[in-house]
């Protein structure tokens, strides 16, 4: 049973569309005309960020850079989206709207190659982690701040280093947390090394990257609809996003990377091929780690049959020991990033922050108030391990069901998460598209707000949005959440029996 009311009937000669009193099909017309409208605005909010985007120079003191405006634009840009790609407006099968959403999100992608990064600066290791594997050295031997101090301890060599550092010493400079050495596995150090060899030091070539990337997703996301019987233009759901356009190509952040790798797994487990995409699903952890909970959602129709449960075991621990071997085997050394984001990282967070803020209060009962954030995130980690086992394990109704509960999880780790950067939601779209809800699209919206902190933090006022603003982007989706939900739960209560009626086995629909 959906969650939402989606509209996916195809237009047939038996089910005529709605007419007006002089015969015309009025409803679709009405559509085809707001679907023109908003691509138009969503250019037109497009254009109005590269234009802003060029006040937000490296240079430029923070407080000086419009975020207020910036914010504003981006919260509108999200509601345009929202109300353009809602799936009761999208046509259900047309090839010149499908070419038509995606040319449209090609343009608002090339919009933002011209713009200027705004309030976020990551990409600057990305470029230097790639120059590192580009000239065959290990990204993973030392911390950007090894090669700018000047009291360099004499037994570290680093001489293999010094052309690097030499021509890209103003990116090194520019690193944000240079004493921590790069987190990012061995298969984003590749997408960032082929960056480089496309053109050293290079934002634009980085980003052409990701847009590849972005676009092979698109790809295996019409695939996907097309498999699932839902309409090839809902992936104007995802393709048009304008978080996702400007944190992927106007912040450069490097997690599309992994999207298609998932997809690829989700396709070819749809069509009964589970071990082989449990291999390319380990392989998304060699991108980034948040992919291995949806593995068990791939091992769950194997577990019937031991032989090809254990060939995917076979398959899995090998890739993911060597995808993921080389960003955690210093996990005990002070500089390693990993254990430095696994330990302390909060930012943006609310849900966590509420968990932190209860078992801080506690423990300081007892006297030991240190020990509530890692107890906090213990706490979280078992919740997520419970709420993935019960959502893999439940029997599948429909195929529709494994996107759906992929869905969930994702969700559930990014709404657990100590730390919510915009940027990971992008984990959640492509499954919305496959299966939307509202609750989960305003967070695409609402998320916008993070731009507030920059604000605030500008003029040592942080705080208000620490611990307020940060409710507005999370209360509603809750809200929206538990709505939904209880939705559900009433649509899927078995309706009682008439007298008389020896009834029959229910099953949701």
């Amino acid at each position: 049973m959906n969650v939402v009311c989606l509209n996916t009937t195809p237009h047939h000669p038996h089910h005529p569309l709605p007419l007006t009193k002089n015969g015309a099909p009025e409803i679709e017309a009405v559509r085809a005309s707001w679907r023109w409208r908003a691509s138009i605005l969503l250019v037109a909010v497009h254009v109005a960020l590269l234009l802003l985007s060029w006040r937000f120079g490296v240079d430029r003191p923070l407080a000086e850079r419009p975020v207020l405006l910036l914010v504003g634009v981006e919260v509108l840009a999200g509601l345009v989206w929202l109300a353009a790609v809602w799936p009761t407006r999208l046509p259900q099968r047309n090839v010149r709207d499908l070419a038509c959403m995606v040319i449209l999100g090609f343009v608002l992608r090339g919009v933002m190659l011209a713009s200027t990064p705004v309030l976020e600066d990551d990409y600057w290791r990305y470029l230097w982690d790639g120059a590192v594997v580009a000239h065959g050295q290990n990204p993973y031997a030392h911390a950007p701040q090894s090669f700018l101090a000047a009291n360099e301890s004499p037994e570290v060599s680093l001489s293999a280093f010094d052309p690097l550092v030499r021509d890209g010493h103003s990116v090194l400079e520019r690193i944000n947390h240079p004493s921590l050495r790069t987190i990012y596995p061995p298969l984003a150090q590749a997408a960032f090394a082929l960056a480089h060899l496309l053109a050293p030091w290079s934002v634009t070539a980085w980003r052409l990257v990701l847009i590849g990337f972005d676009t092979a997703t698109l790809a295996l996301l019409v695939c996907l609809l097309r498999e699932l019987r839902r309409p090839p233009l809902w992936a104007a759901i995802y393709w048009w996003n304008p978080l996702l356009i400007q944190q992927s190509v106007n912040a450069a952040h490097m997690d599309v990377l992994a999207l298609p790798f998932v997809l690829g797994a989700l396709l070819l487990a749809l069509r009964g091929k589970s071990v082989r995409g449990i291999a390319l699903m380990s392989l998304a952890v060699g991108v980034k780690v948040w992919p291995v909970v949806l593995l068990p959602f791939l091992f769950r129709p194997l577990s019937a049959t031991p032989r090809r449960f254990a060939a995917g075991a076979m398959v899995a621990v090998p890739i993911l020991a060597l995808v993921t071997w080389p960003a955690v085997q210093g996990f005990l050394n002070p500089a390693s990033g990993f254990a430095a984001y696994a330990e302390r990282w909060e930012m943006n967070d609310a849900l966590f922050m509420a968990l932190l803020y209860g078992i801080r209060l506690l423990l300081g009962w007892v006297g030991s108030p240190e020990f509530a954030s890692p107890i906090a995130r213990l706490v979280c980690t078992g919740l997520l391990g419970l709420w993935v086992g019960w959502l893999a394990w439940r029997p599948a109704a429909s195929t529709i069901d494994l996107p759906e509960r992929m869905l969930l999880a994702i969700a559930m780790v990014f709404l657990l998460s100590p730390a919510q950067f915009p940027w990971y939601s992008i984990w959640m779209l492509p499954f919305l598209a496959l299966r939307p809800r509202l609750s989960l699209m305003l967070l695409f919206v609402l998320l916008s707000l993070y731009g507030l902190r920059f604000h605030f933090d500008a003029r040592d006022r942080v705080a208000i949005f620490d611990h307020g603003i940060v409710w507005l982007e999370y209360v509603p989706v809750w809200g929206l959440l538990a709505w939904e939900a209880i939705r559900r739960h009433r649509a899927e209560r078995p309706a009682p029996l008439a007298s008389g009626d020896p009834g029959t086995e229910w099953r949701p629909a």
